[in-house]
């Protein structure tokens, strides 16, 4: 007898109970841009500590705030930063006090981690790095000599214990569409242990049918779907609304030295999405 298929939509509470201290999660999205902030704030009032952290690689919000809450043990990211708003103010400070072993890599290393971890594979090779103080500076890193004598930099596989992400549209079954780019998105998905993706519309399993090219990370790769309007915000998500500059300014003002962290925490944190999405309700309309 043929099986029924299996809904797998959760809250986002239930959907990040699945994470556990001193796994390794990544994060997807661009800078201000699809990230899974709403994914992000709910493992933020699970309490959890002792994370690695990597993301996909450019980041901002997501990884400044678990480092903000304390959450994370050793970070992973070669590139955060609130672009033109500024520096990741946790993240930089964490990491010069030391309170975040930080392993240095670039964005194709990184990059190439994971590929590694999703082709089966004990390692990649990134030609790029041939050169660079990385090799100096980074545990992570390896030189090998081939047969014929050249020397190429080994990138071990990467493969996170969960990889959150955030997509525009969604059946229940995890066929996620992101309506702008993907950047690493599909990878971290495919290279992921387990898979949680939030999405700010939860669409028909007949209307991902109807139009099957417009699927951008196939279902088979997602273990749990959230629906989470404006789950992104406070930064942009892809065809649906930009970032909020304001507050992203908000929280860099709160998480610089002297400003009112706690309280960023208490009322933006703490709070539950639909909670968020009231005192937010200007913003995301």
């Amino acid at each position: 007898m043929k099986q029924a298929r299996r809904s797998k939509l959760a809250t986002l509470e239930d959907a990040v109970a699945s994470v556990s201290s001193g796994d390794h999660l990544a994060v997807g999205g661009i800078w201000n841009e699809n990230a899974p902030s709403a994914l992000v704030r709910a493992l933020a009032r699970r309490g959890i500590d002792g994370l690695k952290l990597s993301a996909g690689p450019a980041s901002a919000y997501p990884v400044d705030l678990l480092i903000g809450m304390g959450m994370v043990a050793t970070v992973m990211a070669p590139n955060v930063t609130f672009e033109d708003l500024g520096l990741a103010p946790n993240f930089r400070r964490a990491v010069e006090k030391g309170e975040v072993r930080l392993i240095e890599c670039d964005e194709p290393s990184l990059i190439g981690g994971y590929r590694a971890a999703a082709a089966g594979l004990p390692a990649s090779i990134v030609h790029s790095l041939r050169g660079t103080s990385l090799l100096d500076r980074s545990p992570w890193m390896t030189t090998h000599e081939l047969p014929d004598g050249e020397e190429v930099v080994l990138i071990p596989a990467l493969r996170p214990d969960v990889t959150f992400l955030h997509v525009q549209q969604c059946d229940e079954y995890g066929n996620a569409r992101c309506l702008g780019t993907v950047f690493a998105d599909r990878l971290l998905a495919k290279c992921a242990t387990t898979v949680i993706v939030s999405t700010d519309e939860l669409v028909s399993n007949e209307e991902i049918r109807a139009s099957p090219s417009s699927t951008t990370i196939p279902g088979f790769f997602v273990d749990v779907v959230v629906e989470a309007q404006y789950g992104a915000h406070p930064c942009g998500s892809h065809g649906r609304y930009t970032r909020d500059s304001a507050s992203l300014r908000h929280y860099l003002a709160a998480a610089s030295k002297g400003g009112n962290w706690d309280d960023y925490v208490s009322s933006v944190v703490r709070v539950d999405h639909d909670r968020y999405l009231l005192d937010h309700a200007e913003a995301v309309g």
